[in-house]
């Protein structure tokens, strides 16, 4: 009795973390989305905008506090990548690497401490998931651009 009374708290916690995050606006990923429509127009621009996202989601200081102490060698070679304006497959494959060892290394460890603490809200990893989806959001621009290049 006692499992399944944990195993129904857990699920509630998952329901109650997945509301949150869904309902959540993504102003990050409202930018991207503005910097695809604006690549079909004025591809330069978009060029511009896509680095200042960049800098705004992994090259802050909050983001770059949480991978501390990891060995990401990703962010070097985004940051490389960027500043030679090389937006093709080895930009895509850094910031892929670079979501994957986010989400292993700090977003899931979070999101299995927060199920697993008695108590805890939600809004504990919203800002951990937020820098999940900002990066997705540069991956997409990223797969967009080499599209209508």
């Amino acid at each position: 009795m006692v499992g399944s009374m944990s195993k129904s708290k857990g699920l509630e916690k998952v329901r109650d973390l997945l509301e949150t995050l869904s309902i959540r606006r993504h102003p990050f990923l409202e930018k991207c989305a503005e910097t695809k429509v604006l690549a079909m127009t004025d591809f330069d621009l978009a060029i511009h905008e896509y680095r200042s996202l960049a800098n705004q989601a992994i090259f802050n200081k909050q983001f770059q506090q949480q991978i501390q102490g990891m060995k990401i060698v990703s962010i070097d070679e985004i940051q490389g990548y960027l500043e030679q304006e090389s937006f093709g497959d080895n930009l895509l494959t850094a910031l892929k690497s670079l979501k994957q060892e986010y989400v292993r290394s700090i977003l899931q460890p979070a999101v299995r401490t927060y199920l697993s603490r008695n108590s805890g809200e939600p809004s504990d990893i919203e800002s951990l998931y937020e820098y999940a989806l900002n990066i997705d959001g540069l991956i997409e621009i990223v797969e967009f651009l080499a599209r209508i290049r």
